[in-house]
């Protein structure tokens, strides 16, 4: 169970995102792909120090995260707690990518972003390396004063792609 756990963790740390998109971006589109590179930047620097609390920390104080296992995880500090034990697990040194594929806003202080992610480098108790993992996801991003921050973290690693119909 434990390392579905830790496999669904793995999720969260999207950054280094990149975005694609089949039309001309307006500068809306444009300053929104900025908000979430930069907080999926944030996310990816956490993630490669191991840093369990600063990833909670990117997480509004009632925020909320569902892994692919189905477990929700409500609060800052639940969040961070998490993240700890998965880095104590198998993932600490482990890298993470992402792609923004759309960015959505709900209204002007909260917005949907789905993206697709990967996780490489995780190791099992043994010290055997884990095969990469992949899977897709949906954060709703809400401002906080000035700052963006995540109000929700839905991932699964049923799909891996997100396809435009």
């Amino acid at each position: 169970m434990f390392s579905l756990l830790a496999v669904a963790s793995i999720a969260l740390s999207l950054p280094n995102a990149s975005m694609t998109t089949h039309r001309a971006l307006s500068p809306d589109s444009v300053a929104d792909v900025r908000v979430a590179t930069t907080l999926l930047t944030e996310f990816k620097q956490a993630w490669q120090s191991a840093d369990g609390p600063r990833l909670g920390s990117l997480f509004t104080g009632d925020g909320d995260l569902i892994i692919p296992t189905g477990e929700l995880l409500h609060g800052q500090a639940k969040v961070a707690g998490f993240y700890t034990s998965v880095f104590a697990h198998g993932y600490r040194g482990s890298s993470t990518s992402a792609t923004i594929a759309q960015i959505r806003h709900i209204t002007a202080n909260i917005m949907l972003v789905d993206a697709e992610w990967e996780i490489s480098g995780a190791v099992t108790a043994d010290g055997a390396s884990k095969p990469p993992e992949r899977g897709i996801l949906t954060v709703i991003l809400k401002r906080q004063g000035a700052r963006w921050l995540v109000a929700a973290l839905r991932e699964q690693t049923s799909a891996t792609k997100v396809v435009r119909l």
